[in-house]
């Protein structure tokens, strides 16, 4: 009775840890991110662009980054045309 009981408790404790390896796995696909100065006005607006287009806030701002992101390089990339032709 005890071995089973041993058993039984362990087979708990065991699934148990597995779910909550499962949970950990899974919490890790989202970021939570704290960003500090943002313009109240800018905020609000991709708020509102957001309910607007029915995608969540989070969407649209990743969205915002990479669109920043591929801007910067662009401006980058032509700003190294500039200096080639200029030597």
């Amino acid at each position: 009775m005890l071995v089973e009981m041993d058993l039984f408790l362990f087979g708990k404790t065991q699934y148990l840890w597995e779910i909550c390896l499962l949970l950990r796995s899974i919490a890790s696909i989202f970021v939570i991110v704290n960003i500090k100065d943002i313009n109240e006005d800018a905020y609000k607006n991709l708020k509102a662009e957001a309910i607007r287009h029915n995608i969540k806030i989070g969407q649209a701002a990743t969205e915002s980054f990479r669109l920043w992101v591929v801007s910067k390089k662009q401006n980058c990339q032509r700003d190294e045309k500039r200096m080639r032709e200029a030597a």
